[in-house]
């Protein structure tokens, strides 16, 4: 059995090239376009053509938000084993390393099968650094306040890329059931509400700052529902001067304040 290990940087964010990944019935359109000329999902199983006209039929072993890694295995009249893996690494706010990693058998098949992964993962770097520079520049948050405002903005626009860009790399968010969501967990809470172009109404009643951080307490509401809520979260300083939020609690005080009232205390 032979293992091809490749890798290439692509200046993109993590979240952003893992989003093109993920969507593993349209990496013809969304990922390697040109490399892929068609894919056909159907349940746990793609039949994805190649430029070079060969044909795969690949099973979708795993699309794991956690760690950004997803792995395939495919079959085809050349293979006699397949087990491929593509995960996303940071390398800042906007660059990012994917490695790819494939098994194969027979050996004789390696070269081929290497080669087709580099120009894969160059089809892939062209694709998505060419559609991040016909994508406008999007405003920034120059101060912890200014998160909120923007936040506001992009999701009345449905622009959920950039209501992600208001969030550090290392984000965490205590959702309405508690539980704690990060990386990309955290665009699928943020999801619906921007398809939806929700909108949020703020009122920043706090902010407390030392350096870099900055602990924010804030009402919230977002369209009809009750409210308003209340918010503590902690914005962070990044390197070139703009605020994100990095821990986020928009549940937790309401809650308690529920429960003492209707306990009487």
């Amino acid at each position: 059995m032979a293992t091809i290990q490749k890798e290439i940087e692509i200046e993109r964010s993590r979240e952003s090239v893992w989003d093109a990944i993920r969507d593993v019935g349209r990496i013809h359109k969304r990922l390697v376009p040109g490399f892929v000329v068609d894919c056909k999902l159907e349940g746990d199983w793609r039949e994805v053509t190649f430029a070079n006209g060969f044909v795969a039929r690949e099973l979708i072993v795993d699309v794991d938000d956690k760690t950004f890694r997803h792995s395939w295995s495919a079959h085809s009249e050349r293979l006699t084993h397949h087990n491929a893996s593509a995960q996303v690494f940071a390398e800042g706010d906007n660059r990012c390393r994917v490695v790819w990693i494939a098994d194969v058998m027979p050996n004789e098949a390696a070269p081929t099968m290497a080669g087709m992964i580099e120009q894969g993962l160059n089809a892939m770097k062209q694709y998505l650094e060419s559609e991040s520079k016909t994508k406008p520049t999007r405003e920034t948050a120059d101060s912890p306040k200014e998160i909120c405002r923007l936040f506001q903005q992009y999701m009345r626009e449905g622009d959920l890329d950039s209501v992600l860009t208001l969030y550090d790399p290392d984000a965490v968010f205590l959702d309405e059931a508690g539980e704690t969501k990060q990386g990309a967990e955290l665009k699928t809470v943020l999801a619906p509400l921007a398809a939806e172009r929700s909108s949020f109404a703020y009122q920043v009643k706090q902010i407390v700052q030392a350096d870099d951080l900055a602990l924010m307490h804030t009402n919230w509401q977002v369209g009809s529902q009750p409210g308003p809520q209340y918010a503590i979260e902690v914005a962070r300083r990044q390197p070139d001067g703009t605020w994100r939020w990095l821990i986020g609690d928009p549940f937790t005080v309401g809650k308690l304040t529920a429960s003492r009232k209707a306990s009487g205390s």
